[in-house]
């Protein structure tokens, strides 16, 4: 596992985003969170070019218990991060989000060069309407991540060397 320290100047920027599945939308009889509400949500509204951002973990959590949303669940609810406007997507696959946690680590990079993007966020997946459901017009999960923000021109110069071929080879100055 290759670790890099944070800079000291590192930047906390705590999100919350809260994604809704509403009963008979779109699909008949399923809380189905394939809906227009929880694509492009919002995570981080502007980017910083000069910026790298990672984002060091997320917690979820819902308005019923863990234990119902799991006996509920009958295609895997999932989370895709990415850019708005370069549409790059930031973590290689689909984060399942299957369990209620305090802290799940899903260490990926950030940034844009392109002024005026955002971090988003697309969520998908169906529940079942179970008896516990009854009558509950809505599922509503809750996602945190931790991010943090790298202004450093040093480190900015240091990541964006970092190439599939060679790992965290710097960048040099001339």
């Amino acid at each position: 596992m290759i670790t890099n320290q944070l800079p000291h100047n590192a930047r906390y920027i705590p999100t919350s985003s809260v994604f809704t599945a509403t009963f008979n939308t779109p699909t008949l009889g399923k809380y189905d969170f394939n809906s227009s509400g929880n694509q492009n949500t919002v995570i981080l509204p502007n980017l910083d070019t000069n910026s790298i951002y990672i984002i060091a973990d997320m917690q979820v959590g819902g308005n019923i218990p863990q234990e119902e949303y799991l006996a509920a669940i009958n295609t895997t609810p999932f989370i895709r991060l990415k850019t708005k406007v370069t549409k790059e997507i930031v973590y290689a696959s689909v984060i399942p989000v299957v369990l209620y946690s305090q802290s799940k680590d899903i260490t990926a990079y950030v940034h844009s060069d392109k002024g005026g993007d955002q971090l988003v966020a697309d969520m998908q997946g169906i529940l079942n309407q179970t008896s516990y459901l009854l009558g509950l017009p809505s599922v509503s999960i809750s996602i945190t991540f931790s991010i943090f923000a790298m202004d450093s021109r040093d480190y900015n110069e240091y990541f964006r060397g970092v190439s599939q071929d060679t790992l965290y080879k710097p960048v040099r100055r001339k």
